[in-house]
C-alpha cells in the first residue's frame, strides 16, 4: 500500500472512528499518544524515517498530512466553546452548562467567564471535560472586538483579568474584596455607584472604606477603562433589566495561538505579524 493510501486509512478509518468520542469526553491520559503511536507504527511499517511532527504538515508542506489526534481533540473543545459562546440560543445543552459554569469561585457567571483571564479561576469543582475547555481556551490571545449591546457591557467582570480589572492600584486584593462584596460585574457595580460610576460616597459605604479619595480614584479608573461609546451608552442606561443572556449576541472576540515564550524553526521564519495573526471566533 502506497503511503497516500496509509494516510486514507488512519484519517478516513481509523482515527475517524474516534471522533464522536472526542468531542463529547475527556480521554484518559496518554491514551491518544499511545493510539497515535500505533497509527505511525502502521504507516511506516515499524520503520519511523523522519520526525514525526513532520508527518502531520500538509503534503505541499513536506508532510503527509496525518492526522493528529491531540490537535483534533483541542479542535472540538474550541469548537464546544464557540457554540457555547456565539452559537443558537436554543441549544439544549446551555442551561446544564450554565449551570456548572456558575459554580466557578462561586461568582454566579457563565459565558462572562470567558471575557477573564481563565488562567487566574480556580475550576477544580468543574467536571474535567471543563477542565479541557479552558485548557484549550488558555492557548489562545484574545481581542474584544467591542459590544453591540450594552447588556454584555454590564456583564463585563471587573476581576481576575478582564478588561475593567483594575486591582494592584490603591487597593490591596480589590479582586477579593470585590468577590466577597459581590460586585463583580460592570452591572453590579453601577448597582452601587450610578450609571455615571461618581457614586463614592455609596461605594465606600458597600466596601467599609473611610476615605473617599480612594474611592473616587477607583471610580476614575473605572471610568478611564471605557472608552466614550461606553460611557454614553451607561449614561443612557437606567437600572432595568436588559433581557436575559440568551437574547445578546455575544461580545466579538478576535483569537490567535499565545506563541509567547515558543521558540522553534518554523516560528523564527514568521514576523511578529504573522504570529500575531487573530481570526474571528
Amino acid at each position: 500500500m502506497s503511503y497516500r493510501g496509509r494516510t486514507l486509512v488512519i484519517n478516513n478509518l481509523a482515527a475517524s472512528s474516534l471522533w464522536h468520542k472526542l468531542a463529547c469526553v475527556d480521554p484518559p491520559p496518554n491514551l491518544l499518544a499511545n493510539i497515535q503511536a500505533q497509527l505511525v507504527d502502521f504507516f511506516w511499517d515499524g520503520l519511523h524515517w523522519i520526525p514525526q511532527s513532520v508527518l502531520h504538515l500538509p503534503k505541499e508542506e513536506g508532510g503527509q498530512g496525518l492526522v493528529q489526534l491531540s490537535s483534533r481533540a483541542a479542535a472540538f473543545r474550541l469548537q464546544f466553546i464557540q457554540r457555547l459562546l456565539t452559537g443558537p440560543r436554543d441549544l439544549v445543552w446551555r442551561a446544564a452548562d450554565s449551570g456548572l459554569l456558575h459554580t466557578v469561585k462561586g461568582l454566579g457567571l457563565d459565558r462572562a467567564l470567558f471575557l477573564m483571564d481563565t488562567k487566574m479561576l480556580d475550576i477544580s469543582g468543574l467536571p474535567m471535560f471543563y477542565h479541557g475547555l479552558f485548557k484549550i481556551w488558555n492557548v489562545f490571545k484574545k481581542q474584544n472586538k467591542g459590544y453591540r449591546t450594552v447588556h454584555w457591557l454590564l456583564e463585563e467582570p471587573l476581576i481576575y483579568g478582564g478588561r475593567l480589572d483594575i486591582s494592584g492600584v490603591t487597593v490591596p486584593a480589590l479582586s477579593r474584596t470585590l468577590v466577597s462584596l459581590g460586585i463583580v460585574t460592570l452591572q453590579e457595580l453601577v448597582n452601587v455607584a450610578g450609571s455615571d460610576l461618581s457614586s463614592a460616597e455609596d461605594l465606600a459605604v458597600c466596601m467599609g472604606l473611610w476615605s473617599l479619595r480612594v474611592v473616587n480614584q477607583l471610580l476614575h479608573r473605572w471610568r478611564s477603562a471605557l472608552i466614550s461609546e461606553e460611557r454614553v451608552q451607561l449614561m443612557d442606561c437606567q437600572r432595568t433589566e436588559t433581557g436575559p443572556a440568551e437574547d445578546e449576541p455575544f461580545p466579538r472576540l478576535n483569537i490567535a495561538p499565545d506563541l509567547d515564550g515558543c521558540a522553534g524553526p518554523l516560528l523564527e521564519c514568521w514576523s511578529e505579524g504573522e504570529k500575531e495573526d487573530f481570526r474571528v471566533l
